[in-house]
């Protein structure tokens, strides 16, 4: 589509020259580039016509371009957001983990000490009876 557009604007750009070549030949330039004074100028607004379909082409481009930079910004931002989010959580696990880890520990600790002290209570009621 891009290489027809530009093979038409390539024509009416040579039509434009070749009247005003022609023109300039026979001493009536101001004649062919005065509207006014020429109404054929059917090449002139086919180039017209032509860099207004280039200009709308660009401007399309342009915002294709940046609608989809700015696509690719947000994927990004969300992205690391996203990855932001999951170390968060991983380090919180992580710590709940220990800290329940921990706990459990300092319980069976406790536990058993409890249970040492108590028999050694025992033991000292059994000896204190057997004397």
């Amino acid at each position: 589509m891009l290489l027809g557009m530009a093979a038409n604007q390539d024509r009416a750009v040579g039509m434009v020259h070749n009247t005003i070549t022609d023109a300039a030949h026979e001493g009536t330039t101001e004649r062919v580039l005065s509207p006014s004074a020429h109404h054929d100028h059917n090449g002139l607004h086919l180039f017209l016509v032509v860099d207004t379909v280039v200009v709308v082409v660009v401007v399309v481009v342009v915002v294709v371009v940046v609608t989809v930079v700015v696509v690719v910004v947000v994927v990004v931002v969300v992205a690391v957001v996203v990855v932001v989010v999951v170390v968060v959580v991983v380090v919180v696990v992580v710590v709940v983990a220990v800290g329940l880890v921990v706990v459990i520990v300092v319980v069976v600790v406790v536990v058993d000490v409890v249970v040492l002290v108590l028999n050694e209570g025992e033991k000292e009621e059994e000896r204190t009876i057997m004397q």
